[in-house]
């Protein structure tokens, strides 16, 4: 290896006094093993590892939701039908009582 010294007239900011050839950065460089240059600075330390979740973290209502979701839907259906013929159980059978008393009228 040689080494020039820099000359002093130049009035380039070069930082390095010495120039060196065949320091090896170009083997490093051509196989891939070359550190990348950090600029002096030193990477900050990791960070505590945080849950990551592909989709939002889950919930005690979105999963009884999703579990009984049919069962609730059926049961509603079955009280809906069955509300309905308790509200109409007495219309009905007060036109019933009209029509036997009066067979030949309208109700």
């Amino acid at each position: 290896t040689t080494t020039e010294p820099a000359s002093q007239d130049d009035s380039t900011d070069d930082k390095s006094a010495l120039v060196v050839e065949g320091s090896g950065e170009e083997e490093e460089k051509k196989n891939g093993t070359a550190t990348p240059p950090t600029g002096g600075a030193v990477p900050p330390p990791p960070a505590e590892e945080e849950e990551v979740f592909l989709v939002d973290p889950p919930s005690l209502p979105r999963a009884l939701r999703r579990a009984f979701w049919g069962r609730i839907t059926v049961g509603g259906v079955f009280r809906l039908v069955s509300d309905c013929a308790s509200f109409s159980s007495p219309f009905l059978l007060q036109q019933f009582i009209k029509w036997m008393y009066e067979p030949d009228g309208e109700v």
